[in-house]
């Protein structure tokens, strides 16, 4: 019996982490950041602040728009 209750609780919290991992990119939310683009694929801000810019479908379109 105490063996079920052991394998209860490590699943209950298995699954919860699991819950919060996939919920972080579910729950974001969405930002707009000006700046310039340099040639490493990286967002300089006016502050100086330095965003990298994904490899992927989203961050090819920072490379198609227009400044």
């Amino acid at each position: 019996m105490k063996r079920k209750k052991t394998f209860f609780a490590v699943s209950v919290i298995a699954f919860l982490m699991v819950t919060m991992f996939f919920a972080t990119n579910v729950l974001g939310e969405e930002i707009t950041i000006k700046g310039k683009v340099n040639d490493k694929y990286q967002i300089i801000t006016e502050d100086g602040q330095i965003y990298e810019v994904g490899n992927n479908e989203k961050g090819d379109e920072v490379w198609s728009e227009p400044l």
